[in-house]
Order: C-alpha cells, then sequence, then structure tokens
C-alpha cells in the first residue's frame, strides 16, 4: 500500500516478473497500480484452449471486479481487456448496466 501523490487514499501497486532463460534474470511483465483497490495473489489458469494470469482485485461491499487479466500469446503476457464490454453492453441495452459481482472466469 502506498499514498499516491501524498493524497490520503491508499493504493496498491504490484509489479508481476518471470524469469528468463538466462539464469538469474527477471522480466517485468506487468506494473498494476489503483488506488482503493486490494489485489489477492496472482493466479495461473491453465484452460483448455489458453493460458490465463489473474490478479483478482476487488472493491466495496458490492464487490465491484478490479481484477486484471492477462494470456499467454507466443512467447509473452499480453494484456486482456476486461471491461470494453461494458461500453457495449450500455450501447445494446440502453438504460442498463452491470455495476457490480460480475466475474467472467470464476463465475463468481
Amino acid at each position: 500500500m502506498y499514498a499516491p501523490n501524498g493524497a490520503g487514499a491508499l493504493g496498491t501497486r504490484i509489479v508481476i516478473y518471470e524469469r528468463e532463460a538466462k539464469p538469474g534474470r527477471l522480466r517485468v511483465v506487468a506494473v498494476i497500480e489503483k488506488e482503493n483497490v486490494p489485489y489477492t495473489r496472482p493466479k495461473i489458469l491453465w484452460l483448455p484452449d489458453r493460458v490465463l494470469l489473474q490478479v483478482p482485485g476487488s472493491v466495496g461491499t458490492a464487490v465491484l471486479n478490479e481484477e486484471e487479466l492477462f494470456a499467454w500469446r507466443g512467447d509473452r503476457w499480453v494484456v486482456l481487456d476486461t471491461t470494453s464490454w461494458l461500453d457495449d453492453l450500455e450501447r445494446r441495452l440502453p438504460g442498463y448496466s452491470a455495476w457490480w459481482g460480475v466475474f467472467p472466469i470464476t463465475g463468481r
């Protein structure tokens, strides 16, 4: 936890590393930095058609999903867009939205 820009709100900063082929070398996969989002331990999800790296995070009593999701493509982790479908939902169903409790991978 840290205080961004000296502000009163606490934030979370996570740096995810992976080992490179050379012994003793690490490569930064991602730096995640958000205010007021507690994250839990990252998980590797072995699905039938892909491998995902999930960094679970949620906020508030409404369990707002703030997870970060990466897919293994070729020889590296690629950030997946997990939020643009919300804009599409609003466009397709005007007046409706998904505010909380949406966890597409875990089905929570």
